[in-house]
C-alpha cells in the first residue's frame, strides 16, 4: 500500500465512522431520549486515567462518545458531566 493509497484508507474508515456516529446519535436522541453533550474541544483537559475515574464514580446510566460529541442515557449524567467538564 503506498501513501496515497493509505491515506484515502484512514479518511475513509474517519468519515465512516463519524457518519455511523451520527445515525446512531440521532436513533438515541430521537426514539430513546437520550441526552447529547457537545464540546467545545474534542480533548478534555485531563488524564484518561482521571477521566475514567469520574466516570465511574458519577455516571451510572450508560453512554457513548465521539470526538467531541457525548451521548447519555440518563439526563442526570449529561447535566453532572456538563457541570463538570465544560
Amino acid at each position: 500500500m503506498n501513501v496515497h493509497e493509505y491515506i484515502m484508507s484512514t479518511t475513509g474508515k474517519q468519515m465512516s465512522n463519524h457518519i455511523d456516529f451520527e445515525v446512531l446519535s440521532d436513533v438515541l436522541i430521537d426514539a430513546c431520549g437520550w441526552t447529547k453533550i457537545e464540546l467545545a474541544n474534542k480533548f478534555l483537559p485531563v488524564s484518561g486515567e482521571e477521566l475514567h475515574a469520574w466516570r465511574t464514580k458519577n455516571i451510572k446510566g450508560r453512554w457513548v462518545a465521539h470526538n467531541a460529541v457525548w451521548l447519555f442515557e440518563k439526563s442526570e449524567d449529561a447535566n453532572w458531566f456538563a457541570l463538570r467538564w465544560l
